[in-house]
């Protein structure tokens, strides 16, 4: 009976364990993105760049690699010298996390051919990030910035 007692005690610490485990990586990966956004664009480290994104990282389907992110977001950045994102919500399942952020800045410089409109502009991108061995792999992005520039230059 006691041993009856001590297999069942024992298949629920494991059961706990394994629980406790994937709350934690779950909760790792919320981290890394929250983190990586605030290293990337509220603080402008494209250095950071190498440390959170995989090599072969990909977006919408196709490889982009680290240097083409680098390279998105200094000209993010000297569009909008004020840029501030926030995250909300932040939703983690298996290795996937999935999260809106909200960019507020004053467009300051030229992107996707727009010239700047010395306005603040306030856009979205609801993201889903693949994380995979403590880097994200993948991402899969829907924002409508071009939609905010186009309307502003259409009113110019």
């Amino acid at each position: 009976m006691n041993t009856h007692i001590l297999m069942i005690l024992t298949g629920i610490l494991l059961l706990f364990s394994t629980c406790n485990s994937q709350v934690d990586r779950l909760e790792q990966n919320k981290n890394l993105v929250l983190k990586a956004n605030q290293e990337l664009l509220n603080n402008g480290n494209t250095a950071y760049v190498d440390s959170v994104f995989a090599e072969d990282y990909r977006v919408d389907g196709a490889e982009t690699g680290r240097e083409a992110i680098k390279n998105f977001i200094s000209t993010l950045l000297q569009a909008f010298p004020d840029l501030e994102v926030t995250i909300e919500p932040v939703l983690a399942e298996g290795d996937l996390v999935g999260w809106q952020r909200t960019h507020t800045g004053t467009h300051r410089g030229q992107i996707m051919g727009i010239p700047a409109s010395n306005q603040q502009i306030t856009w979205e991108n609801l993201i889903i990030s693949r994380i995979v061995d403590g880097k994200i792999v993948e991402e899969w992005s829907q924002g409508n910035l071009q939609q905010k520039l186009q309307a502003i230059e259409a009113e110019n």
